[in-house]
């Protein structure tokens, strides 16, 4: 399996390439939703982030793991000599006594999965799903816990449906299978 478009024409049905916009524009949106909800980032690529009166002996890098190149630069565009760091790359911690009293640090790395993790795969599909079915949806439907019904005499009113619960979460585009796997990736805990 992987995460991709050509899977996402399979998975769907889909294969009219004028869609293949808006099917990697879904793919880039539930990546983008697991990411936030986990608080980190998981492609891998180039990545810049700015750490500002650091009172900690640790950062903590957004792009784990397989951290494969890194530039930290401090507030006056001096870079630091890295021999001096400690980095463990797996999870993402740079480490050392001159983080203490920073006033502003900028990190550049390449990091993130080269392949994602199977389970992380499973998590993204359950959430590209409930996307392209909202997208493509043809007909208006009431979600549990929704709007029951609206009346316009007069003043009018709106009744909710309080029988049953949302799920919440990625306001209810991340479905609670998906949630379960990506509490396993989010930041701090993997």
């Amino acid at each position: 399996m992987a995460y991709d478009l050509a899977t996402a024409r399979i998975r769907t049905g889909t294969t009219i390439t004028p869609d293949d916009a808006a099917m990697q524009n879904i793919l880039d949106t539930a990546m983008a939703f697991a990411e936030r909800y986990c608080s980190r980032f998981f492609t891998n690529g180039i990545y810049v982030e700015e750490f500002r009166d650091i009172a900690s002996r640790t950062i903590q890098l957004r792009a784990f793991p397989r951290i494969t190149s890194i530039v930290i630069e401090d507030y006056k565009g001096k870079t630091i000599d890295i021999s001096h760091i400690g980095l463990d790359t797996e999870i993402g911690i740079v480490y050392g006594g001159f983080l203490v009293g920073a006033r502003a640090l900028e990190v550049t790395y390449e990091g993130g999965y080269v392949t994602l993790p199977l389970d992380l795969e499973i998590a993204l599909w359950g959430i590209f799903d409930s996307l392209y079915a909202t997208m493509t949806a043809t007909s208006i439907t009431v979600a549990a816990g929704g709007v029951k019904s609206i009346r316009l005499d007069d003043v009018g009113s709106i009744g909710y449906d309080t029988s049953v619960a949302g799920t919440g979460g990625g306001a209810g585009y991340i479905p609670l299978s998906s949630q379960a796997i990506l509490d396993l990736y989010k930041l701090g805990m993997a």
